[in-house]
């Protein structure tokens, strides 16, 4: 990942702050980051409206979970070349890498869960596109393909959330999807680009026990 796009963190945590976090967040702090604290078990729909509320200057807004990390396959250019050419894309995903072992995933394998969803007799069908059938698009040299659904690192546009915003009636499980069907019911498109691959980290701890569980049935 490139190292010379300028950020600023905006982080809210509703977890108990140990001494070590506390002082963390304090470097962050005094080095222009915004970190909001927030009650215990705050839902994840009303923190991140609350966080877009903070936002300054930033043209784009890339939504994380703390449980995702950069690494050599990730390229936020190629997800910023691609929102910059084209003015109806308002949010750009890129592919996920499993890191750890859960969720039906194995360790190193690279997430496929994109594709296109609509509603028949009240119920949200979702119909998963492989990789390889999407039809991509060029956007200065990165491949980029449009979709309704896709995973969870995304870069928006700031001005997207003039438009949408997270439904605090959904505390957290298919909070994701509520936005993603926002973004198709409006003027704005949602693509996401094979060039850029995040890891999403399974607990280290947990990921050895189904390990050594797999093991020994194999044994």
């Amino acid at each position: 990942m490139s190292n010379d796009i300028s950020y600023k963190l905006y982080i809210a945590d509703d977890s108990e702050i140990s001494k070590r976090k506390q002082k963390l967040y304090d470097r962050l702090k005094a080095n222009g980051h915004f970190v909001l604290k927030l009650p215990e078990n705050t839902a994840v729909t009303k923190s991140r409206n609350m966080l877009l509320d903070k936002v300054e200057n930033e043209k784009y807004i890339l939504r994380m979970d703390d449980d995702f990390c950069f690494y050599e396959g990730t390229d936020i250019k190629a997800m910023i070349n691609i929102l910059q050419s084209n003015k109806k894309i308002g949010a750009v995903a890129d592919l996920e890498m499993q890191k750890g072992f859960g969720k039906g995933v194995v360790d190193g394998e690279i997430n496929k869960w994109q594709g296109f969803m609509k509603f028949e007799d009240e119920m949200l069908i979702k119909k998963y596109i492989k990789l390889d059938d999407f039809n991509y698009k060029d956007a200065n040299g990165y491949k980029y393909a449009f979709a309704d659904f896709a995973r969870n690192m995304i870069l928006f546009k700031k001005k997207v959330f003039k438009d949408i915003k997270w439904d605090e009636n959904i505390k957290f499980d298919r909070e994701h999807e509520d936005l993603m069907l926002q973004l198709k019911k409006s003027s704005w498109e949602l693509v996401f680009t094979p060039d850029s691959i995040h890891q999403h980290r399974e607990d280290i701890e947990n990921a050895d026990e189904i390990k050594y569980s797999e093991e020994k049935k194999a044994h």
